[in-house]
């Protein structure tokens, strides 16, 4: 009769377990860095051309950033934030940086004053002139199909 080598099954349950504990730690490494990249301030592009204009933002909590869940951009531009007068977009609070045309997630708009629970904003795309400055009285407003601002109200919790 063969009797296994308790001294070998020994050695070959501490290799799988060293190699699961190397699994998991690559696990842990991967998804810290998955962390990393989602809670940066760096827009993600998803796509680097598209040809519809388009913005999606959620209610937020107050501070001095707005984070834009998406933009698309048929041209180059800009995400700017407004104040919400009555539903129309007035003052402006704050501009994102040039975004060449694409489709982009996690844009992040700093804003000139730290925003407060009950403000209301909203969120509209600007076409740049082409010189990838802001300028509003050169950016206009990007507008769909039968000419109304493409745009995103937004409340601050």
């Amino acid at each position: 009769m063969n009797i296994p080598n308790i001294k070998k099954i020994k050695e070959i349950k501490d290799k799988k377990g060293l190699a699961m504990l190397i699994l998991v730690l690559a696990l842990i490494v991967f998804l810290l860095a998955q962390k990393v990249q989602i809670g940066s301030n760096e827009p993600i592009v998803v796509r680097e051309s598209t040809e519809i204009n388009a913005v999606v933002a959620d209610d937020q909590d107050s501070g001095s950033m707005i984070h834009v869940a998406s933009v698309s951009l048929a041209e180059g531009g800009f995400v700017v934030m407004h104040d919400d007068k009555s539903g129309f977009p007035m003052d402006i609070l704050g501009v994102s940086e040039y975004l060449a045309p694409g489709v982009y997630k996690n844009v992040t708009v700093p804003l000139e004053i730290r925003s407060i629970p009950g403000d209301k904003m909203i969120v509209v795309i600007h076409l740049d002139n082409g010189n990838g400055v802001f300028a509003p009285a050169d950016d206009y407003s990007i507008q769909d199909s039968e000419g109304n601002n493409i745009l995103a109200p937004i409340t601050i919790k």
